[in-house]
């Protein structure tokens, strides 16, 4: 029984050693040196084990302590493992989005007292001609409602006919609202949210010339996605880091960027 025990628990030691190591290698977290030393690490400690385990004569206290030092080990190897898959489902999940989703909300002024999204049809409504999908949110909206499409250039006349009454109301990507904060309050204040619909549009990637020469310093840019909901949403970027690494000194430098700075270009 004893020595069923024993090649158990070396087992489930071997396969949670080796299991770890195959997801570090997999993940390719660490440079080939720590992961080397890593490697060395955990052979000593199955051969430490091997020579213990094994061994007649040894005092209870010592096997008691050493069994339960190795099985913190796999305990910790074990919830590692976990931590650095899901870690890897996550990362996984937001490199390969196919598609992604943008919101977009449909404005008027309150004292158009339009109460719902069908009083609009037949409406003229105004739209911006910078935003990249467009065309894919006049198509998702044409089959809400009928209306005439108004083409503006610049938040600023869209704005301006909506308060003129040349335009019922406005259809705009979400992530456009915050400029009305900065800019125009008295907007804020005034405006009604008659709908908010969605579209769905395919996601490409770009390929990127990557400098394969990794022995140099070299710059990168971290964005991060102000997104509430889903990866795959469309969001403005909320995280904006500059790091310059340095591998010859082994030193990284990161520089972040306050969010909504504003500077002249």
């Amino acid at each position: 029984m004893k020595l069923f025990f024993k090649w158990f628990f070396l087992s489930l030691l071997t396969f949670s050693s080796f299991s770890f190591l195959y997801t570090l290698n997999k993940m390719n977290v660490l440079t080939k040196n720590s992961f080397f030393i890593v490697s060395v690490v955990i052979i000593i400690l199955w051969i430490l084990y091997m020579l213990f385990a094994f061994k007649k004569r040894k005092r209870k206290i010592f096997k008691i302590l050493i069994y339960l030092f190795y099985f913190v080990i796999f305990i910790f190897f074990t919830v590692l493992i976990r931590t650095l898959n899901s870690t890897k489902d996550y990362a996984e999940k937001i490199t390969n989005i196919k598609y992604q989703t943008i919101t977009y909300k449909v404005l008027t002024l309150k004292e158009l007292n339009y109460a719902n999204i069908n009083q609009l049809n037949g409406a003229k409504i105004g739209f911006l001609t910078n935003d990249n999908y467009l065309s894919n949110c006049e198509d998702r909206f044409s089959k809400i409602i009928n209306y005439e499409s108004i083409k503006y250039e610049d938040i600023g006349n869209l704005i301006g006919d909506l308060y003129k009454h040349n335009i019922n109301a406005i259809v705009i990507n979400e992530n456009y609202i915050s400029l009305f904060e900065d800019n125009n309050l008295e907007f804020i204040r005034e405006y009604f949210q008659v709908y908010s619909f969605k579209i769905k549009v395919k996601y490409t990637k770009k390929d990127i010339n990557i400098n394969k020469d990794l022995n140099n310093p070299f710059i990168v840019y971290i964005s991060g996605s102000d997104s509430r909901g889903v990866v795959s949403d469309i969001a403005r970027s909320d995280v904006n880091i500059v790091g310059v690494v340095n591998p010859k000194d082994n030193k990284i430098l990161l520089v972040s960027i306050p969010r909504d700075y504003y500077v002249q270009l």
